[in-house]
Order: structure tokens, then sequence, then C-alpha cells
């Protein structure tokens, strides 16, 4: 007899340590996240075809580090369809458990039918701050839900819906570390728009912003602020605003961007309850009255030097007899720091008083394709009565059909346009003086007009120009 038990000794021994060392069993349900770990986002997606009813047992830890209040790790259900939270375990009863341990026993309610997103965050409440006390706590943490009754009707999903919305005119959300995005549009009969914005947001700190600002004279007209925003969820620094504005016609710019750190992606906290949000989102009741701004498709230039090549000194002087809106399209190439442009735009007031009004730079310049040294500058000015001269200057390399570098996205543009904001311009709001221009005269057939470097042909800057 001792023969026989002695192997079963042994077996169960081996059982009872390979219990001990593989820990407790992982738990059945619906949605399962264990064995989760210190700065983490865990996601699950699921989808609910008749009213259920769920229940929820959740651990997390409270966050008791200086300038904190709650939980350090953030729980919560999200419905995909409105992103709206339909459970917060920070908004539910709280069972005490060991040291920073806090539990939610069997919480049981109703989901309607529809898809959801299930979330565990362990990032803190506080960006920027770590503490390695909180992981002492991990091997405990968990999320479960489980289906109540014979009659639920739920099934795990492997991948989360996108919920396509016709209203929305720009979507610039899931916004990393140091991204920017900008969008030019143009408003062509008065509308309601509806703004949404996630970021990082404190009081007299610039962080993550999101604006929308009229492109003429720049003036704000929606900003994310702390004031005008609220709670997004996880780190409180985490902000949210919807705004609903009424925008009359004219030409629009819009803009987000992020700092370095904490954003999609790269949350140095834990993340907003609508993760994908962080951005900016703008939707419009009518759709078909915002449209994007691009001057090379809706309007006709006043002055074109386009398709420059090299060692060329162009200008071309006007008067405005009314005060008019313009956009300069310049391309050209500046590289270095200290910065060097050798082929630039600029845009010169001779009268009333002299004095450069804008002038290409790096800084204030985009990459426009190919070679890096490639730059492009949009810019909206409002010009008094007065003269003026546009010129464009290029040295003896990198220019049309001369390119030491990859040539940029749009070749033909090389050089510099100006374009009115409105769609017509009053007659005689701008005349343009004769000088001692001389252009290139390219082979090619001129362009359509409306298309990439349409006015751009002939001796004289007056070609292609229309009222």
């Amino acid at each position: 007899m001792q023969n026989i038990l002695k192997p079963l000794v042994a077996v169960l021994a081996v059982l009872i340590f390979a219990r001990i060392i593989a820990g407790p069993p992982k738990p059945k349900g619906l949605i399962v996240m264990t064995n989760l770990k210190l700065r983490q986002l865990e996601t699950a997606a699921f989808q609910v075809d008749a009213p259920t009813a769920v229940r929820v047992d959740a651990t997390g830890s409270t966050d008791e580090r200086d300038g904190a209040s709650g939980l350090a790790t953030s729980v919560w259900i999200l419905n995909t369809r409105d992103r709206t939270v339909v459970w917060d375990m920070e908004q539910r009863p709280l069972v005490e458990g060991r040291g920073t341990l806090r539990h939610v026993k069997a919480d049981t309610f109703i989901l309607d039918p529809g898809r959801y997103e299930a979330y565990f965050a362990s990032y803190g409440q506080l960006v920027h701050r770590s503490d390695r006390t909180l992981g002492r706590d991990q091997k405990a943490w968990r999320f479960v839900l489980r289906t109540v009754g014979r009659n639920a009707s739920a099934h795990k999903i492997h991948h989360k819906h996108t919920v396509v919305d016709p209203a929305v005119v720009w979507d610039a959300t899931k916004l990393g570390n140091s991204e920017r995005r900008e969008y030019l549009f143009e408003v062509t009969q008065s509308v309601t728009v509806t703004v949404s914005a996630t970021g990082e947001v404190r009081p007299n700190e610039r962080m993550d912003h999101s604006w929308i600002a009229r492109a003429v004279n720049g003036q704000r007209v929606w900003s994310l602020t702390a004031e005008r925003s609220e709670p997004a969820g996880g780190a409180a620094s985490n902000r949210r605003s919807t705004a609903v504005l009424e925008l009359s016609p004219g030409i629009y710019r819009a803009a987000a961007e992020t700092d370095r750190s904490h954003a999609y992606g790269a949350w140095r906290g834990n993340p907003p309850h609508d993760p994908d949000a962080w951005g900016m989102k703008i939707s419009a009741a009518d759709p078909t009255a915002v449209k994007p701004f691009d001057p090379w498709q809706s309007r006709e230039p006043i002055i074109s030097f386009v398709r420059v090549g090299n060692d060329k000194n162009l200008s071309q002087r006007f008067e405005v007899a009314e005060p008019a809106a313009v956009v300069i399209w310049g391309m050209g190439e500046i590289i270095g720091n200290p910065e060097h442009a050798w082929d630039f735009a600029q845009l010169d007031q001779e009268s009333p008083r002299h004095q450069e009004l804008w002038k290409m730079t790096l800084a204030n310049s985009k990459h426009a394709g190919g070679g890096r040294k490639n730059r492009y500058e949009l810019k909206f000015l409002w010009l008094n009565p007065g003269v003026y001269t546009l010129r464009y200057e290029s040295d003896d390399s990198h220019a049309w059909r001369s390119w030491n570098a990859d040539e940029p996205d749009f070749p033909e543009r090389w050089g510099v346009t100006m374009f009115p904001v409105s769609s017509l311009l009053p007659d005689g709001a701008v005349t343009l003086l004769d000088n001692d221009t001389r252009l290139s005269r390219s082979s090619e057939a001129p362009p359509s007009p409306g298309s990439p470097g349409a006015a751009a042909q002939g001796e004289s800057a007056r070609d292609g120009w229309r009222p």
C-alpha cells in the first residue's frame, strides 16, 4: 500500500506546485482581462444583439501619489456608436481590498443592443509622474464581464467597428506625439458646425491645442482651453470640448497639434475615456456648405510666376484701389541652420510707405514633397490701397527642369502666385502696372484655367489675369 501511495503523493505535490506557480485559473466570461501590467492600455470589443443582463467583477488600485485623487487604474465600457461611457469603475461602489486594491463585485446592469468597447488602463492619474509602488498590485488587477441568464445574446468581436458619419467634414483624431494637422476650408453659405476636441490641457499651459480661425485676419472663432472644456476621463489633464458654431461665408483655418508627450498611443497617464478622439473633429449640419479651400482649383490668379527656372529675378508691380484680401502661394528652395533661402518669393509695399510685407521663410513654410529643401508657403494678406511689388528670385541651380534633388510634388508651381480670396474682385480693385518683368516662355502648352500653373505663361504677368 505504501508503495502505491508514494507515487500518488509525489504526483499530487507536483500538481500543487504547478498550481502555485501558475496562479489561480483564468476566470471565464464574455470579456476577461487578466495578467495586466503597469503602464498598459488593454481593450476588447463585443457586440450585444438583444437587451442583455451583464455582470462586472473588477479589481484596480487607488492612486495615492501627492496630487492624485481616485483610481490609478481606469476601467470603463464605451458605446462604439455614440462614444458614450455606459459603465465606469470610478463611478461604482468600491470594496476596499489589501493596501491600495479596490474591487467592484457582481455589479449587474442591462446593455442595449449595439457594439461596445471595454478598456483597462494602468498609467495612473498623473501625467509625467511614475510610481513603482503601483506595480505591487498588478498581479491582482482584472476585469471580467459575464452575461447573466439563459437568454443572453452577446459575443466578443476581434476588431473595433468604425462608425462612418457623413456629417464629418474633417477628422484630425488619433494624434500622436509632436503631430500637427491643418485644414483650410471655405464656407460657401452660413452653416452650423459642431467641433469636438480632446487633448491635454492645463490652465495657462500650451500642451495639446486645437483651434479654428478666420484665414485672412487670424481671428479665433473657437479654441480648446481649460475654461471651455470638461474632464475627458483618465488623467486629470485630459480635457474635452464640444462646441456648436455658426460660421458665415468665408475662408477658415482649423488646426490640431500635440506636444512631445501624452498623446494617442504614447500615454504618460491614463488616457481619456475615448482614446480615439484625441485631436479634433468638425461636423457640419450641411456638409455641402463646407469644402476644402484650394486656390489653384477655385480661384483665377492675379499674378503668377510659375515654372521658374534658374537665375531669375522676376517682379510685378500692382496697385490696389480698394481694400482686398489675397492669398499668396510660394514655392522655392529654403534650407539650413542658419536659414538660406535660394529660391523664394516676397511682397513689398511701395506706397503710401515702403515696407516688406511678407517673405518666404523656413519657419513659416512646409515641406513641398521630394527633397527636404523643397518648401511651400501659403499666406493670407489684407491689402489696403497702395502700390505693391510681388517678387520671385531663383539662384543658379535646383529650379524648374533643373532639379539637383528630388522635385516637389507639384513642380509646375515652382515660383509664386497671388490669388484673390473672394471668388470675384470688384472691377478696378487691383490693377497691374508696367515694369521690366521678363518671364521665361515655356515650350509646353499653357494649362487650362483652374489647373496648377494656370496663368503662368507669356511675356508679362498680365497673362492669365481675369478680374
